[in-house]
């Protein structure tokens, strides 16, 4: 009865975690993503790429439905920067979270923001020349194990305001 108890005090009714670059391809075929079946953001491959970190975390809550957080920062040698940074203002040129915002305090290119409780961005870093591509997906600000810089500032799993996504 105590481990029943315990069981029904917790919303998390399963949860995947990955962090090996090896599974990278494999991500994406995980249920429930709400935007699409893969990201047009996140980059096709790793295969060349300086990983810095990956995470995924896959999270199937009991009643409210899938959340989802994924980290991917790599670092890029100068031209490799600059065309990927010239790909991310193409796709996300109708956004409103384009470039220097009051989100980040680098700056910042978002596919999905506020649309259905995801958001999907990428934080430049000129500096180091590195990308953090970030996936969210219903998941609470105290539950984010993502790099802290990436959070962006007054994030909340949904909030009012504008939504954009590129998949629409």
């Amino acid at each position: 009865i105590t481990a029943l108890l315990l069981c029904s005090c917790s919303d998390v009714y399963a949860e995947t975690v990955i962090t090996d670059i090896g599974e990278y391809d494999t991500i994406w075929s995980l249920p429930e993503r709400r935007v699409s079946e893969g990201s047009l953001l996140f980059p096709e491959s790793t295969d060349g790429l300086e990983i810095i970190s990956f995470e995924c975390r896959h999270t199937t809550y009991q009643l409210v439905g899938t959340g989802w957080q994924v980290e991917l920062h790599v670092q890029l040698d100068g031209k490799s920067f600059g065309l990927e940074v010239e790909r991310l203002k193409e796709l996300c040129k109708n956004s409103e979270v384009f470039g220097e915002n009051d989100y980040f305090t680098a700056p910042a290119y978002a596919a999905v923001w506020n649309y259905n409780g995801c958001y999907e961005y990428a934080v430049i870093n000129e500096g180091d020349k590195s990308i953090a591509y970030i996936y969210l997906q219903l998941t609470d600000k105290d539950d984010l194990k993502i790099n802290e810089s990436f959070i962006p500032e007054g994030y909340e799993m949904e909030q009012d305001g504008e939504s954009f996504s590129v998949y629409e």
